[in-house]
C-alpha cells in the first residue's frame, strides 16, 4: 500500500475504482494493457479504491500491477472530494504539485487502445500529458 506523496514520478495517474463496479472491471484490463506505455514516460498509477470492506478492497488491490492506496488511508475520501469524482472508474493525471494535467484519463487510455502501433500510443500519451513528461534518450537508453 502506498501514500500518494511517496511516488517519485513527475506525473501520477490517480485511478479511482472499486471491485463492485462493473464499468471498472471492464476498464481495468485496458488500463493494464496501456500501463507499460506510461512506464516509458515514468508515469505512476496509484489506485484509490471505493470498496466498503477491507477484505474486498485488499483482494481487489492485489490484482493491480501498480501501487494502491491503503484502505485505512483517510486521503482516499479527500481525493475523491478534491477531484470531484462522482462516477467510477475515473483516472486523473496530476503533476508533482498536484495540479491537474488531464482529468479524463479514461479517454486517453481508450484512445491508446485504439492505436494500432506502440508509437501511436506513446504519441497520444505525450500529446495529452505534454511538458510534464521526462524525455527519453534513445541513444543512451537513459532518461
Amino acid at each position: 500500500m502506498v501514500k500518494l506523496a511517496s511516488t517519485k514520478s513527475k506525473v501520477v495517474g490517480i485511478f479511482f475504482s472499486a471491485n463492485y463496479c462493473v464499468w471498472c472491471k471492464n476498464f481495468t484490463p485496458r488500463l493494464k494493457e496501456v500501463y507499460p506505455h506510461f512506464d516509458t514516460y515514468d508515469i505512476d498509477i496509484v489506485m484509490v479504491g471505493s470498496d466498503k470492506t477491507k477484505d474486498t478492497y485488499n483482494a481487489y488491490a492485489a490484482t493491480f500491477p501498480w501501487p494502491v492506496m491503503s484502505f485505512d488511508d483517510p486521503a482516499r475520501a479527500k481525493l475523491r472530494k478534491h477531484f470531484d469524482i462522482k462516477t467510477i472508474p475515473a483516472l486523473v493525471f496530476v503533476d508533482m504539485e498536484g495540479n491537474v494535467i488531464n482529468k479524463d484519463g479514461r479517454e486517453l487510455v481508450v484512445d491508446c487502445m485504439d492505436a494500432y502501433e506502440v508509437l501511436t500510443a506513446s504519441y497520444i500519451i505525450a500529446s495529452r500529458l505534454g511538458s510534464h513528461l521526462t524525455e527519453y534518450d534513445s541513444d543512451n537508453s537513459e532518461w
